[in-house]
């Protein structure tokens, strides 16, 4: 029995989500595959976390220059040596539970692992998942003292992208898949091969939510659902387009609109009482996995203000699209509009009165333009397929570590590293 252990930050819901998509990931291996005893770290150091949440809701333009310097090769033993706290805590995991091997969801944890790991003299390969889908810069697959055994990427561009950059071979280069929480999963099982669910159950389904939630009462299951999304703190970033859809009577008395404020607490409390005469206005503040994956599985159109990886499977696993992407997360999420568009999931329309025109159109309120008509006849089977491809290549996440550790692994796996292949 392996024993891996799974860390992650509190720095968003992204890398919380991920590090629960490996753990899943370990039980579809291979058959014949050796059992695995997942553990898991959450760190209680929350001064990254104030870090990001400034950033959020006050220096977006900070954001995307702690992203630009992530790529320099100074980057990451400065930040490595400047978090005594966070590595006393990763030290003291490491000796506690003693691993086998250790897969991180943020490069600084991988990081500090590799320093405990050397201070307590175990051997132990140390992981690092990336779970954006941008440029994979110098943090990410680290060289000099930081270097690791392995890196989990979760989408073949990425792959490609640092194998060109020459730093790890393609055999400590594991591409993965994510695999979202099980009332996501429970959606699209249920869905199966079709476009998405019947309008029967998203009936079914919307009045569940209106019996459980009082302030969803006003939600109708005859009008279209439109649902604004971003993560944990991004939503609020939607701003520009949901003030116009209310500033719209002939557009939102048309309509169940639907906001997930997430954490944020204050845009919550404001949009609340913005809308408490508009019954069909509803927003949420933080909600768990089970009515999250309700709320996309009955909404026919997403507009976000980010677009996590978590967030993109999750709602591909429902069919909820097209994906109408209004503003991303400056540096980590600068390739996604690109992305989205060449996997034919969905647009990217930075202009709120754009954004709203196209949010017409995808709930029917007006005739699909040429933007939005080719996606209508797409792009369900084309979140059925990526998410038939990602539930495969995460059976493999168990050969991939088996392999790190020296361990024989079935014909399925691809061939084992060797010393030259990693110098």
């Amino acid at each position: 029995m392996k024993r891996i252990l799974f860390a992650s930050l509190p720095v968003g819901g992204g890398h919380l989500a991920l590090r629960d998509s490996l753990r899943t990931a370990l039980a579809l291996g291979a058959p014949g595959t050796e059992p695995f005893e997942p553990h898991t770290f959450d760190s209680q150091d929350t001064r990254l976390r104030g870090i990001y949440e400034f950033c959020v809701h006050r220096a977006p333009w900070l954001q995307r220059l702690q992203y630009s310097v992530t790529d320099l090769r100074a980057t990451l033993p400065l930040l490595a040596s400047t978090t005594p706290v966070l590595q006393a805590e990763v030290q003291a995991e490491l000796a506690r539970v003693r691993p086998d091997a250790v897969v991180a969801t943020h490069f600084l944890l991988s990081a500090l692992f590799v320093r405990a790991r050397k201070r307590l003299g175990l051997d132990v390969p140390v992981v690092n998942a990336i779970p954006d889908y941008g440029e994979p810069v110098e943090v990410f697959a680290p060289r000099g003292a930081h270097r690791l055994e392995g890196i989990i990427v979760m989408a073949p561009h990425v792959r490609e992208r640092l194998l060109e950059r020459g730093t790890y071979p393609a055999s400590r280069v594991h591409l993965s898949g994510f695999l979202p929480r099980e009332p996501f999963q429970r959606v699209g099982r249920e869905i199966g091969a079709a476009p998405r669910l019947s309008r029967e159950r998203r009936a079914a389904l919307l009045e569940s939510v209106r019996q459980e939630y009082p302030e969803a009462r006003g939600l109708d299951a005859t009008r279209p659902t439109v649902v604004f999304l971003g993560g944990s703190a991004w939503t609020e970033k939607t701003g520009p387009v949901l003030e116009r859809l209310l500033r719209t009577p002939s557009l939102h008395e048309r309509l169940n609109v639907v906001v997930v404020c997430g954490g944020n607490a204050r845009f919550h409390e404001t949009l609340t009482a913005r809308v408490a005469a508009l019954p069909h206005v509803v927003p949420f503040g933080f909600v768990d996995a089970h009515l999250l994956a309700r709320l996309m599985a009955v909404a026919d159109v997403p507009v976000l203000g980010s677009l996590a990886p978590a967030t993109l499977h999750e709602l591909m696993e429902t069919r909820c699209g097209p994906l109408l992407l209004f503003h991303v997360i400056p540096g980590s999420e600068d390739s996604h509009p690109e992305y989205i568009v060449e996997q034919e999931l969905g647009l990217f329309e930075p202009h709120p009165d754009a954004m709203l025109d196209l949010v017409a159109q995808a709930t029917g309120l007006l005739p699909p333009g040429p933007r939005v008509a080719p996606l209508q006849g797409v792009c369900a089977e084309r979140m059925r397929a990526l998410r038939e491809e990602n539930v495969e290549r995460a059976r493999h996440l168990g050969g991939f570590l088996l392999r790190l550790m020296g361990q024989e692994t079935g014909p399925w796996a691809p061939h084992p590293a060797t010393a030259q292949d990693f110098g």
